[in-house]
């Protein structure tokens, strides 16, 4: 399947297969675009939570996989924007069966929906618009059939965004869907997993250890962070680590985001934007490695700061998570290597004398102790840079 900004692109075969083409489930005509009606959840969501509702408990099929949001007809995850928003969804709700179905797919599994069941939109492209490479002018496909070749090749495919609804397992009797009994994988699968993803991860800056805070050095390209033991779980440093390498896709020599490029302030609105794609991706990697989120006790004043930014990002651009979802993908995506080869060739590695030692190449005998207590170590962490 092709996706564009990490968002599927579909075609009329996969629409009717989904059952959104005509008739029952199909698409919605609304006033409002696809960018405004999730948003809008998505704010009520953030703004009627005490945590950050993606900081989800992800629980692991006893074969290792997460739970991801997946369609049950297809058994595709979805990715980007409506994974982490269906992924929030489940959050909010406290659902541990990852699978959504169309209303038209409910039917044909002989499935019905329970009373006073809501609906929750996903969204996808179409190619149903052709766009004029020198004008910017578009026109519909039935339109653009009725050109001659000469005309035809001054156009090319325009994706138009539009959106369905989904509905949770959790409200649909009738189909049998597995039963998700809550599993954590082993600690020490746990870790072995967070360590193979650092393993494997290509063109990573060095990472640096000591100290109390942790963040990506944007001009130098390095990571520092606190030791190990400085953590009271080590899923919290892989997870914290984890939010830096996502920070440090943005760079220049990896995936050049170009808001890097317009940064301003601390606490601007690129920060807001940026750390929206390091907390998104550090979720999507803690997913993968099978490692639960540690809500962080003390973080009162940073949670009260972050979702007024971001927030108020959220509704000044309603495009704005949907940038974030996707950037936030790719940035997991490069880390877990999965992206074309020609992305990872682009990288210019930055020379940086006495190159820190890598969490993989510290002495065991290092991590007997804490420096510090829980409390004030999450604390101080929770003064994140990049």
């Amino acid at each position: 399947m092709k996706y564009v900004d990490s968002i599927p692109v579909y075609s009329q075969s996969y629409l009717r297969e989904l059952g959104i083409e005509s008739g029952l489930g199909k698409l919605n005509n609304n006033t409002k675009t696809p960018y405004d009606i999730i948003t809008e959840r998505i704010v009520a969501l953030i703004e009627s939570s005490d945590e950050l509702v993606w900081r989800k408990t992800w629980e692991t099929k006893e074969s290792g996989d997460p739970l991801l949001p997946m369609n049950f007809k297809s058994k595709e995850n979805y990715r980007g924007a409506n994974l982490f928003w269906l992924g929030m969804f489940m959050k909010a709700n406290n659902l541990r069966n990852p699978y959504f179905l169309t209303f038209n797919q409910i039917t044909e599994l002989k499935g019905s929906l329970r009373k006073g069941s809501k609906s929750i939109p996903v969204v996808f492209y179409t190619k149903n618009l052709y766009r004029n490479t020198t004008n910017g002018r578009t026109i519909t496909a039935e339109k653009f059939k009725t050109l001659s070749n000469a005309e035809a090749s001054n156009y090319e495919p325009s994706f138009t965004m539009q959106y369905y609804n989904v509905f949770s397992a959790i409200d649909i009797d009738g189909i049998e869907f597995p039963n998700f009994a809550p599993y954590v994988k082993p600690e020490k699968l746990q870790i072995e997993s967070c360590e193979e993803i650092l393993k494997n991860a290509p063109n990573m800056p060095p990472v640096g250890y000591g100290g109390d805070q942790a963040y990506y050095q944007y001009p130098t390209d390095i990571i520092q962070m606190p030791k190990l033991e400085s953590f009271g779980k080590e899923q919290e440093f892989y997870s914290t680590l984890y939010h830096e390498m996502v920070h440090a896709t943005g760079s220049p020599n990896r995936l050049d985001r170009e808001e890097k490029k317009k940064r301003k302030a601390w606490g601007d609105s690129f920060y807001a934007y940026e750390e929206l794609i390091a907390e998104l991706g550090a979720s999507y990697l803690c997913g993968q490695a099978g490692i639960l989120y540690f809500t962080l006790d003390n973080s009162a004043a940073y949670l009260k700061s972050w979702k007024k930014g971001v927030v108020n990002e959220l509704k000044n651009d309603p495009k704005f998570f949907f940038r974030a979802a996707a950037d936030a993908q790719k940035g997991a995506d490069y880390i877990l290597n999965l992206l074309p080869k020609e992305i990872y060739e682009k990288y210019q590695k930055v020379t940086i004398e006495g190159k820190p030692r890598l969490k993989t190449d510290i002495d065991q005998s290092e991590n007997k102790a804490f420096i510090m207590s829980k409390a004030k170590a999450k604390l101080k962490l929770l003064a994140l840079k990049f």
